[in-house]
């Protein structure tokens, strides 16, 4: 859908941004463990999961009946 350049800044935007959550997400984590327990913490995976999936459905490109394309060398 989208071109090489493009998809391949937008990869390495999205790792570099996901190691740096996952630093801060720790401590988190951490404090959620320390103030609410256990269920605490499934609460706050389970509701960062929900929000990521809303964002994806609200914000992603349609993809429902759009052919890939196939860059095959003959």
């Amino acid at each position: 859908m989208f071109p090489i350049s493009i998809r391949a800044r937008a990869v390495g935007f999205v790792y570099s941004l996901s190691r740096i959550s996952a630093m801060f997400a720790a401590f988190v984590i951490a404090r959620c463990l320390k103030e609410f327990g256990v269920n605490g913490v499934f609460v706050f995976i389970s509701g960062a999961m929900i929000v990521v999936i809303r964002a994806i459905a609200i914000l992603g490109p349609k993809t429902r009946n759009v052919a890939t394309q196939h860059f095959a060398k003959s």
